[in-house]
């Protein structure tokens, strides 16, 4: 016990460590965090030149809602690139801190070792869009911060049935997509978990409503002077469209969060083997599917997530490339829905459907987002702590290679 309690800290400090170097040599393991960097720091200073009204919004380039640029001006009446790499490490310590939190409040009946929480809060600093992003001024930052805040009360509510929790809640996923559009599958969802169908006109109900629209009105403003949900550059750069094509692509970027979860959830070969068994018919008819839209589509060498990039690196044509990013997608998808619960795939169909509008798709997007999601929400609380145990190790170790190779990758 007392080992494992010094191995958990020590292991803890060197990511932190880890962390304070990244910060220090200005670590790229993102890929695109120096190109972005100078966009955002000519947004954050058109900010800084304008009173908010007046904002000329054809030069703002970003397609995210402004909350990160709004909280600049307020901190800093003229803006550098350090300031912005400031922000962005005081928000990076609260995600940590706050998982820690949301993780001991979620597992306090099982009473698991502090140490093993902490060592689990420490593995989102080694998520390399969380480092890029953070060491490089990043608009994201403040949005990963305020989607933790949000599983935080929402753990908080669960424990305590408090409605202020609830409201706090729906808050911070406000706040959230106040940052960036596509966190409104947060509000979406705790509003439906939250709303009491059965006394429709209640008072609870009826106090949710009103206060969520009090909460958006900032968005609601913004969408109103873009007259539309995204900024005006955006629009005719980028805009809005759903593509089925993404569906199998952010399926295989998240399954790439998945795995040490089903590698916990799968006892060794035979559960394999039973998974494979029982489900083969429906993995080959969904994989053939997302086969033939992937096969018979025009592939964009941007984005796509890790795996795709992977099998660009070893060079597969595009029939073995198809096949593989459809058979991964195919498997998680069909684990998705017959090993999940009702409210996992809910929240799933939400992210999928809302991130399929988006005309490129990058692993940044679902990057460290997933990871929290998956061990606040989806990791049962009663696993047994020996699982539990074998579980984080094994996730310091996938996470760490994760990492490694990402750096390496945008090295070559």
């Amino acid at each position: 016990m007392k080992n494992s309690f010094f191995i958990n800290y020590f292991l803890g400090l060197i990511i932190i460590i880890s962390f304070i170097f990244g910060l220090v040599i200005s670590e790229n393991s993102s890929g695109g965090a120096a190109n972005d960097a100078i966009s955002i720091l000519n947004n954050s200073k058109l900010f800084n030149s304008y009173l908010l009204h007046e904002v000329p919004w054809d030069k703002y380039k970003s397609t995210s809602l402004p909350l990160f640029y709004i909280l600049n001006k307020l901190l800093f009446s003229e803006i550098e690139f350090i300031d912005l790499v400031l922000t962005n490490v005081f928000f990076s310590v609260l995600i940590f801190i706050f998982f820690f939190l949301t993780l001991k409040t979620k597992f306090s009946i099982n009473k698991i070792e502090k140490s093993y929480l902490f060592l689990l809060s420490s593995i989102v600093l080694l998520s390399p869009y969380l480092r890029s992003s953070t060491f490089w001024g990043i608009e994201e930052i403040i949005g990963i911060f305020f989607f933790i805040l949000t599983l935080f009360f929402y753990e908080k509510y669960k424990s305590n049935k408090i409605f202020l929790y609830q409201i706090l809640c729906l808050l911070s996923a406000s706040l959230a997509l106040f940052s960036r559009q596509s966190y409104i599958f947060l509000i979406i969802f705790f509003f439906f978990k939250f709303f009491n169908f059965k006394n429709f006109f209640g008072k609870k109900n009826i106090s949710i409503i009103f206060l969520l629209f009090v909460f958006n009105i900032p968005s609601l403003y913004f969408f109103y002077i873009w007259k539309g949900l995204l900024p005006p550059m955006a629009q005719e750069q980028r805009g809005l469209s759903f593509n089925l094509i993404h569906v199998p692509f952010i399926l295989s970027i998240l399954f790439v969060y998945f795995i040490p979860t089903i590698l916990l959830n799968l006892n060794g070969l035979k559960d394999c083997k039973t998974f494979f068994k029982k489900y083969f018919i429906y993995i080959i008819l969904i994989s053939m599917s997302f086969f033939a839209f992937i096969f018979l589509s025009d592939l964009n060498t941007i984005g796509g997530g890790a795996f795709l990039k992977i099998l660009y690196l070893i060079n597969l044509n595009k029939f073995f490339l198809s096949l593989f990013i459809s058979i991964f997608s195919g498997i998680f998808l069909i684990y998705l829905i017959f090993y999940f619960e009702t409210k996992i795939k809910i929240f799933f169909l939400l992210i999928i459907s809302i991130f399929s509008t988006i005309d490129l798709i990058f692993q940044e997007y679902f990057d460290p987002i997933s990871f929290l999601a998956i061990n606040i929400m989806f990791l049962s609380s009663s696993i047994k702590s020996y699982k539990f145990h074998r579980y984080i190790y094994f996730s310091l170790a996938y996470y760490s290679a994760f990492l490694i190779g990402s750096i390496y990758y945008y090295s070559l």
